[in-house]
């Protein structure tokens, strides 16, 4: 795990100094890689490259990078762990070229990967690996840059060209430190922000700076200097294609053979995932994809794992106690910390500096400050993300497939009169009615904050089908009327759910969570606050193989007695007590709608002055105060967007002050 950077030059005839350049770019990065550094300039002087290093795998030089391969035609930096660098070794030691050179100088995957291309070239190798990357090669012979990212994007990689330079780095913050270069807020960006409170590949916040999509590669020519730069973009792995090539099985599956299946492989992702040269620990939330992460590794370890959990005074909120159970059980050398709103504000400052972007899912503050903790005692942490978007976990799915064969009965004028009466009643008011009807009906009592989940179901009414039925679930934001531009014809398409007549409806919205919420929330949301502490996590459960079997299995045994993840559940039983884990899904988040009505209640004001917000132009501060003072008084819960605004607010005072 480290960082990245680097420069190729466009125009032949350039002042530019380009080790200075990336020299100042890798300065950046020094969380990701605090351990060592590196730079690699060629003789003409048109392409230079840098690396922080994390060292995880072979601590010596033998590791360090920019890395030569042995015939000095690949040049090569590198982000993240190739996990099967063990078994592809073999497979290149049964090669000639291989047998010429002997033997290895050491046993990091960077040397793995890059006599690998030097053999196989770079699209035959990057389709062998399993594991988390961003890669940067120069293939010194044919003058081609090759950057390319993992199939689900667990690692990130920004790029951005104008006339004079191509810059690419691992995070948005090393592009912006070459101050030559002048970026704009990107209007189309913003409006994806505030629908969904990330930013979706292949945008980011500034105009003319990319996101690299996950599963693909842009092949560059680097001697051609010229204005227009010879740029080819490759999809090496697109999972939604293949779905549809070959359809999902509807014949039903053993399901002792899918448990046991699952089992093979995700013990096999996890054993990978546990090799390393440093002190090692897993996340532990007390949910299924965790507990059985934790449950397997220390399964197979001699030693204690240490586990790493946060709680929360607010109740509804708080899986401490299920996670310190499982611990107990399990054996494991548990660490535990309860969070409190008035920490919690330390770390909401310094947001900006973590997330390079606005970045608005409010589990972030969790993330951080876990990964702040773990990072104390470990250097590698695994984590079970990745097994709601591929088992069919999240209640959206199952609600958004029932709700649908409800709503699709009822006439559209009908439902938007419904929606209209719903949203007219206060939240305030809906919680007395609850209250009345929870004496009656005991069971309405045990369901969290289910006021807001009535207020949300308004708003979905108005699908017309299941797509936009979906995207109103996900994204629930609506920023036309808070931006001052919303006039403006901006394409949202890219985060609706496409949907496919061969496959089902829950695997199209598991799909659609695997192009966008996943890479670009929940696994920007894990990289980033983990890197800012040095701390490298893995993913277990985005094993390509254990990916391309769960999508094979039918919705049916995914979801069973509206129940998703039923395979995980039965397999977990095997290693613990059902009574440790069978409860409703809570979701690793915050109180963040109470603490904006009290002890974050000074603070996000002063960030949505209406003088401030009217000054920066972006928004329409009107609606914005209206909206605050609505939720302040408990009338509504607009926590969801105003977290939004509060954020980029938040990031643009920190880039004015740079």
């Amino acid at each position: 795990m480290c960082g990245l950077a680097g420069a190729l030059r466009i125009y032949k005839r350039s002042d530019l100094d380009l080790l200075e350049i990336v020299k100042k770019m890798n300065n950046k990065l020094k969380n990701r890689g605090p351990d060592d550094e590196g730079y690699w300039v060629n003789e003409e002087k048109t392409i230079a490259l840098a690396h922080r290093r994390l060292s995880i795998m072979e601590l010596s030089k033998a590791g360090s990078q920019p890395m030569i391969s042995f015939s000095g035609r690949y040049i090569l930096v590198f982000n993240g762990e190739i996990y099967n660098h063990t078994e592809l070794r073999e497979e290149i030691q049964n090669e000639q070229t291989f047998k010429e050179i002997k033997k290895w100088k050491g046993g990091s995957d960077t040397e793995t990967l890059i006599t690998a291309i030097s053999i196989w070239g770079f699209h035959k190798t990057i389709k062998k690996l399993i594991g988390m990357f961003s890669i940067a090669c120069w293939d010194k012979e044919e003058n081609i840059l090759f950057l390319s990212r993992d199939r689900i994007g667990e690692k990130p990689l920004y790029y951005t060209f104008n006339n004079k330079l191509l810059l690419f780095a691992s995070e948005l913050d090393a592009i912006e430190e070459v101050n030559h270069l002048p970026f704009r807020i990107n209007k189309t960006a913003l409006k994806l922000y505030l629908s969904c409170n990330f930013i979706p590949s292949p945008y980011t916040i500034y105009e003319g700076i990319n996101k690299l999509k996950p599963g693909s590669y842009l092949k560059i020519r680097g001697d051609e200097f010229t204005e227009k730069l010879k740029c080819e973009s490759i999809v090496y792995w697109d999972l939604e294609n293949q779905l549809i090539k070959r359809q999902i099985k509807k014949n039903k599956i053993d399901d002792i053979k899918i448990v046991n299946h699952i089992e093979f492989l995700l013990k096999n992702s996890i054993k990978r995932q546990m090799n390393a040269d440093v002190s090692l620990g897993a996340f532990l939330s007390g949910g299924i994809d965790s507990s059985l992460v934790v449950a397997i590794m220390q399964s197979i370890s001699s030693e204690k794992i240490k586990t790493f959990t946060l709680g929360f005074q607010e109740k509804e909120f708080d899986e401490s106690l299920y996670a310190k159970n499982i611990a107990n059980y399990l054996g494991t050398d548990h660490t535990e910390f309860k969070l409190k709103a008035e920490e919690a504000i330390k770390i909401i400052e310094k947001l900006p500096e973590v997330y390079d972007e606005p970045f608005a899912d409010v589990s972030q503050i969790p993330m951080i400050i876990i990964s702040k903790l773990a990072r104390k005692k470990v250097k590698v942490c695994l984590s079970g993300d990745g097994g709601d978007e591929i088992f069919g976990g999240y209640n959206r799915y199952i609600f958004t497939k029932n709700f649908w064969r409800l709503l699709k009965i009822i006439p559209l004028p009908l439902r938007f009169l419904l929606s209209r009466i719903f949203q007219s009643i206060s939240l305030k008011k809906i919680k007395k009615i609850l209250n009345l009807f929870g004496k009656v009906i005991p069971q309405l009592s045990k369901i969290n904050i289910l006021e807001e989940k009535i207020t949300k179901i308004a708003k979905l009414l108005k699908a017309k089908n299941s797509s936009e039925l979906y995207s109103l679930i996900c994204f629930e934001n609506s920023p036309n009327e808070i931006l001052n531009q919303s006039k403006e014809s901006i394409s949202e398409s890219n985060l609706y759910m496409h949907n496919h007549v061969n496959i089902d409806l829950v695997h199209n919205m598991m799909i659609q969570d695997l192009k966008a919420y996943l890479p670009d929330d929940v696994l920007v949301k894990i990289d980033r606050a983990s890197m800012y502490y040095s701390l490298e996590t893995r993913l277990p459960f985005l094993d390509i193989n254990l990916i391309n079997y769960a999508f094979n299995i039918p919705t049916s045994q995914k979801i069973k007695l509206f129940k998703g993840k039923w395979p995980l559940r039965k397999l977990l039983k095997s290693y613990l007590p059902s009574k440790l884990f069978e409860r409703p899904k809570v979701g690793f988040s915050v109180p963040i709608s109470d603490w904006l009505r009290g002890p974050l209640k000074n603070w996000a004001e002063n960030l949505l002055d209406p003088r401030l917000i009217e000054k920066d132009g972006y928004f329409n501060s009107k609606l914005i105060t209206q909206k605050w003072h609505e939720h302040i008084s408990g009338k509504k819960n607009w926590s969801n967007i105003l977290w939004s605004i509060i954020i980029f607010q938040l990031w643009l005072d920190h880039r004015k002050k740079r």
